[in-house]
């Protein structure tokens, strides 16, 4: 399997309302680009069930992976960056959703 082109790393925490529209859209926009990607969602230690829906989601969807940070509540750009570390070179963008 080739590495993707692009990933896009969406940090995680208690977002269990937004995770299916979040979804739906980020997979609308990345297909429209007409490249390979990824989408590495960041879970920074949710506590609802924000872990169980990403896993469904990785399951569904092999281009959707799920990163379960070990220490809680860093903060959006750090959880995005302790995600991606030890992946494949850039480019990743990164989304930071309120």
């Amino acid at each position: 399997m080739t590495s993707p082109t692009l990933s896009f790393v969406v940090p995680v925490l208690d977002e269990e309302a937004g995770i299916p529209e979040l979804r739906r859209r980020l997979h609308a926009f990345l297909e429209g680009l007409g490249e390979s990607w990824e989408v590495l969602f960041v879970d920074d230690g949710s506590m609802d069930r924000s872990p169980a829906l990403l896993r469904e989601l990785a399951a569904a969807d092999s281009r959707s992976k799920v990163v379960k940070l070990s220490r809680m509540g860093s903060g959006s750009g750090v959880t995005a960056r302790r995600g991606s570390s030890g992946r494949r070179p850039p480019p990743f963008v990164t989304c930071c959703v309120p």
